[in-house]
């Protein structure tokens, strides 16, 4: 039983997500490695230990109510700024779930916490540059269209509309050989089936 009981605290401390185990009390039975260093304290001090005093007032607070309905039976899985002591927020996905006893009774609850703040702002820095990207396109003095490997349009700058006399917006989703006189679309449609073939 030993032996099981240190192979399974391996196997948590490994993952990096911060999971713990709570009594119905709201003490701390079991956390792992990477919970205990995010809250600093350790494997063994946290045990006992009261969710309000080891989350702080304000965690505390941001989490009462999905705790609250872990112990009423919910399972709760959801993203948000979590408030951090000393940095602010932090952005994680937060699971909450019931444990129960073998009578069905609620006996505590497990979360699981995985820290996404980098992605997040990975993300936010992406979606800045693509929005400056659109910006620096959309002011561009020549006409510009982007268009998936199948011709269907995708972007039109302000001066493409104009070219082509159409309102902003417009001919997004249409083939991009609707751009061109007819004549011209035989050929165009070679044209990319042969570079997508060669290159």
């Amino acid at each position: 039983a030993r032996d099981a009981d240190h192979f399974a605290r391996s196997v948590v401390d490994s993952i990096p997500a911060l999971v713990a185990y709570v009594d119905a009390d709201q003490r701390y039975v079991f956390a792992n490695e990477a919970y205990v260093a995010g809250f600093g304290w350790t494997t063994e001090t946290i045990r006992g230990v009261t969710v309000r005093e080891v989350l702080g007032d304000a965690r505390y607070e941001w989490s009462r109510s999905y705790i609250e309905g872990a112990l009423r039976g919910e399972y709760t899985d959801f993203e948000g700024d979590a408030p951090d002591r000393g940095h602010g927020t932090r952005y994680a996905r937060v699971m909450y779930g019931p444990r129960r006893a073998v009578d069905g009774a609620i006996v505590g609850y497990f979360v699981v916490v995985t820290d996404l703040t980098e992605l997040s702002r990975a993300q936010a820095a992406l979606r800045a540059s693509e929005g400056r990207l659109a910006a620096i396109i959309d002011t561009a003095a020549d006409g510009i269209v982007t268009a998936t490997e199948d011709g269907v349009i995708e972007s039109l700058n302000t001066a493409a509309a104009a070219m082509f006399g159409l309102a902003s917006g417009a001919g997004v989703g249409a083939n991009v050989t609707s751009l061109m006189p007819p004549a011209e679309r035989t050929q165009h449609n070679g044209s990319i089936g042969d570079y997508l073939t060669t290159g």
